[in-house]
């Protein structure tokens, strides 16, 4: 089975490198079984705007989204799969507990502080990319990895804050690698 490391994050040093945004840090990609599954770790640090807002009892959803392309070299390149995996952030306030609920699959978990539930969150572990059979021999193939807040996902009122003021948009880098 292939392990392919990751080279580096693509872009650059970003402003959110100071403490407020979305990082990833590391990332590999191996084929188990026939389907192509990530390891990644993600760091997620909301701004002051979004820690408020968040104590103030608005969930916020929180997307990490995939895409795998065949490389075409004189062309575009062409989409082979894409998904988006969402995650509800939120607060009781009457109990002091932090809830993550994957959207996807509902599955929902309580943490003591908001460290260790982003901390909880950015563990990316035997994550199913894509089946293997459908990269097809002597083709090459790029996949990439953003991590950002819903903005669409806001209360309307914060939605307009979040168009005008990066405070309310954190969103990574894209990551970029080649598939094995």
């Amino acid at each position: 089975m292939g392990l392919g490391l990751l080279a580096g994050m693509a872009g650059g040093t970003s402003a959110w490198a100071a403490g407020n945004g979305f990082a990833i840090n590391n990332l590999n990609s191996e084929t188990v079984e026939g389907v192509v599954r990530i390891d990644a770790d993600i760091d997620y640090n909301l701004t002051p705007e979004l820690r408020d807002a968040l104590h103030n009892g608005v969930d916020l959803v929180i997307e990490m989204e995939v895409r795998v392309q065949r490389q075409r070299g004189w062309w575009f390149n062409e989409d082979v799969a894409a998904l988006s995996q969402r995650y509800l952030l939120g607060y009781y306030a009457l109990s002091r507990l932090y809830v993550i609920q994957n959207l996807n699959t509902g599955v929902q978990s309580t943490y003591p502080s908001l460290g260790s539930a982003l901390y909880a969150l950015g563990v990316v572990r035997d994550f199913p990319l894509i089946d293997a059979t459908l990269l097809k021999p002597g083709e090459r193939y790029e996949a990439g990895l953003q991590a950002r807040l819903a903005v669409d996902q806001l209360p309307l009122p914060l939605r307009v804050r979040a168009y005008v003021s990066d405070g309310w948009r954190p969103e990574s880098d894209w990551y970029r690698w080649s598939l094995p």
